[in-house]
Order: structure tokens, then sequence, then C-alpha cells
């Protein structure tokens, strides 16, 4: 099977050991499994360059055959194959930003990247006739290939997404998660299509839940999140993976001992899930189920993100507790602050 990503841009393709040289319209990559495993293309949409991207990118595809960078102009070296953002925006994105509201407590840029992943990957998708596709974070540490871990449950016609649903939902949470997701064309297209027709027939609901936020004075709001939960919300074709499926999950959020279950995992010192690698895999002791959970993936979201170098390093991982004090004595951090006070004086 061959995968042909639209592209304009390319001066050099270097894939899999195929190689396409000069200015292509099309780069075509040879889609192949590692081994016996189940492969689809894994999608990782980032904008702007920072170090945590390349480690996402390449933990990826430590397990997964194909993995696409969607960013824009400042990384575009870091990935190949590698295609700008601006080159799949749609026309149904663009009608998206015309019924969309902002309400939350995040900046503009950042409420509307959040969004313009999914209407992306719908776009890529269609442009390549490509059926089903998983969708990645870039702070995200992977240990899996996902679709063959779960291919069981996803082989099933009846299930067509994957999101992390946690079972706590009160006072107006309405959070399920797309950082680690699983999409066919036909739910990325309904889901997009549903975010449009929320904004601009059922905007009500979501003020309901912005009001909320305010009148407690609670940082949040409607984001991405609370779409995919609305549209979820009783769906039973849409796979759960923040559930313990086969003795493994995926991480939600490390800096959290929730997944599925409030006070499910314990959290070290730092404030991170106590994590222990059995032969380079992470497992947690879930105190629900009373036994150790393999995680496939880690969620370093936020100012987790210092621990993404030590997970991804096979030297590192067990000493991952580490990473807050390495993030206080590394030399540029160091460097940084003497440049602080000198600028003070």
């Amino acid at each position: 099977m061959h995968l042909r990503f639209k592209s304009a841009n390319f001066s050099s393709c270097i894939y899999n050991g195929f190689v396409n040289i000069g200015r292509l319209n099309h780069i075509t990559i040879k889609y192949k499994g590692k081994g016996n495993k189940m492969n689809i293309p894994l999608f990782i949409f980032h904008v702007g360059y920072i170090d945590y991207l390349r480690l996402a990118l390449t933990t990826a595809k430590k397990y997964n055959s194909d993995v696409l960078l969607i960013g824009d102009e400042s990384n575009k070296r870091a990935w190949k194959p590698h295609l700008m953002k601006d080159e799949l925006n749609s026309p149904v994105y663009q009608d998206f930003l015309k019924v969309y509201t902002k309400m939350s407590s995040y900046n503009s840029e950042y409420d509307l990247l959040i969004f313009e992943r999914f209407f992306c990957l719908r776009e890529w998708m269609n442009q390549n006739n490509i059926d089903k596709a998983w969708m990645l974070d870039s702070d995200v540490i992977s240990f899996s290939n996902f679709y063959d871990k779960y291919s069981r449950y996803l082989h099933n016609k009846d299930i067509v997404a994957s999101l992390s649903i946690p079972q706590h939902q009160d006072n107006y949470r309405w959070a399920a998660f797309g950082h680690n997701s699983y999409w066919t064309l036909e739910r990325i297209t309904s889901f997009t299509d549903f975010c449009i027709e929320t904004y601009s027939k059922n905007l009500s609901l979501l003020q309901e839940k912005y009001e909320w936020h305010i009148k407690n004075h609670i940082l949040g709001g409607v984001c991405e999140m609370t779409l995919l939960y609305l549209w979820a919300k009783g769906k039973t074709d849409v796979f759960n993976t923040a559930k313990v499926y086969d003795g493994m999950t995926i991480d939600n959020w490390i800096t959290s001992s929730e997944n599925f279950e409030l006070n499910e995992y314990p959290v070290t010192i730092g404030g991170i899930k106590q994590i222990t690698f059995k032969d380079g895999i992470p497992y947690s002791f879930n105190k629900k189920l009373g036994k150790d959970v393999a995680f496939l993936a880690l969620h370093c979201q936020g100012s987790a993100k210092k621990y993404m170098r030590f997970f991804a390093n096979d030297r590192l991982k067990d000493f991952y507790q580490l990473a807050p004090v390495w993030e206080l004595v590394r030399p540029q951090r160091v460097r940084n602050k003497i440049k602080k006070l000198i600028k003070k004086v």
C-alpha cells in the first residue's frame, strides 16, 4: 500500500528508505508495517519549534511506520514528512471560523489552534483518501503502536473513534481528550461538523458552561475538550482509552492520579504518576484494580514537559524523578538566569 501525501513545498524527502528529490506535487510513501504489527498513519500537529517536539516524533516513529508532522515554517526542517498546516486550510475550517466564539481563559491563538488540528486531520485524510489515522499531541511520549495494541477492539466495525474520557464530569467539567486518539474519516468529519453546528445552532449550551466558570472564578471554559465530550456523550462507537483493557491504558495527563477514575494511581512527591519501567514500558499501580497497569504513552502536558527527555531515553527512564532537579541546574538555564541578574544590575 502507498500513501500519497499532497504537498508543494518539499525539496527532498527521505522516508522508510524511499527517496524523492525535486519539487513535488505529491510525496509517495511506502506504507508498510513493522513485523506483524498493524499500522495506520500517525499524525502530529504542532506550530513553532521547541526541543520536545522531536522527542514526541522520534518515540512515535520507534513503534509506528508512518509518522507525519503537520506544522509551519519554523519546524519544517524538524521532521520528514512534513506538511504546512496552511496547505490544509479548508473551506470547512473557514466555516468554523465564521461561527466560532471565544469562551475560555486561553489566549486567542492557542484557542483556535487546538480546534484547527482536527480540521487539518479531516482535510489531510480527505485529500489522501485515508480512512483511518491516529492523532497524537506533541507532548506525548510513545511506548507502543497504539492501533496494534488495541486492534481487537478497533477492528470491530462498531468502533470508529477513540478518545480518553474520565468518568468524573461534575461541575461542568465536560472534558474528553483527543491528545492520543483514533479516527476514521467518517468520524472526524462528524466531529468537525458537530463543532460548526454547535457554535452556530446551540451556542447557549456552551455559554452555560462558560458562565459557570466566570461565576465561580475557575480557569478554563469552552475548548476542544468540551466539544469532544459533548460529541462523544452517549455514543457507543467511541472507544475510551482512559479505561484499562487487557492490563493496559493510555495516560490522560501525567500530573494527575486520575485517569478514568479519581485517585486511581499513586503520585510521586514531585506530583506526577508513580512509574516503574519493565522491559522499557512504563507501569503504574492501579489502586482500584490492585495491580500494575502498562501505559502505552505518557502525556507530559504543561510543566511536565521536563520529564519528556527522561522518558524518551532508555538510559534515563528509571531516573525520571530527577527531571525537576535537572531543569534547575542544566547549564543553559543557569546561563539564562545569570543574564537576567546582569540586566537587573
